[in-house]
């Protein structure tokens, strides 16, 4: 990516416009799911966190 794509991408970002806006909201509420999800392992010796990572990567995409 050029540096002007890059700037122009940064610029959105920090103007906050509602696009970016309803992103943010669904990083939220699927990361909150990803965590949820994460805590009921607390306590086994070992887990698939990758499985995990897809399925928040999955919900946050669709």
């Amino acid at each position: 990516p050029s540096f002007k794509h890059q700037k122009k991408l940064r610029m959105t970002m920090i103007n906050g416009n509602e696009p970016m806006k309803k992103h943010v909201q669904s990083f939220n509420k699927h990361s909150g799911r990803f965590i949820q999800r994460l805590q009921e392992q607390v306590g086994r010796v070992e887990f698939d966190a990758e499985k995990y990572v897809e399925l928040c990567m999955a919900d946050i995409i669709h």
